[in-house]
């Protein structure tokens, strides 16, 4: 183990363990989207074992994103990130997907605009917006054969 730490023994102890090392990064001056990334490489690779990928994806994501934002994250904010993971929209592509999400749907700005700021082509963006829009789409269509 790096850092001379043993590797947490417990769900409690691997959570405390990610957001030491988000509130670490953040306080460093890393932006959300880099430390969401190196938090779940660093964690992925040291102290895997605890959870699956997706589960500590979705971990790190709510961690970096209450953190940052200093409020609780949404459920359809996991929901969205869980949904990339299980989709296989991994890596950059999936960070990616994660800040276009948060653009389009919590800051209201237009694809062409995310694009732009992301530094993305609007082909990829545009390709990462109708992911995103399909599974709020399947989450409505369940949500409303429920009741």
């Amino acid at each position: 183990m790096k850092d001379g730490m043993t590797g947490p023994k417990t769900t409690e102890e691997y959570f405390d363990r990610v957001k030491t090392l988000c509130v670490a990064l953040l306080g460093e001056g890393a932006d959300a989207d880099s430390a969401v990334l190196r938090v779940f490489e660093r964690m992925n690779q040291s102290e895997g074992g605890i959870c699956g990928d997706a589960d500590l994806y979705r971990m790190v994501y709510d961690t970096v994103c209450s953190i940052s934002a200093g409020r609780d994250d949404t459920p359809t904010d996991r929901a969205i990130a869980a949904s990339l993971m299980r989709n296989n929209v991994r890596g950059a592509l999936g960070d990616r997907a994660a800040v276009l999400y948060r653009h389009i749907y919590q800051e209201n700005m237009s694809c062409r605009d995310a694009a732009a700021e992301m530094k993305i082509s609007r082909f990829t963006a545009k390709r990462l917006e109708k992911k995103i829009r399909r599974f709020l789409n399947d989450k409505n269509d369940l949500r409303d054969r429920k009741s």
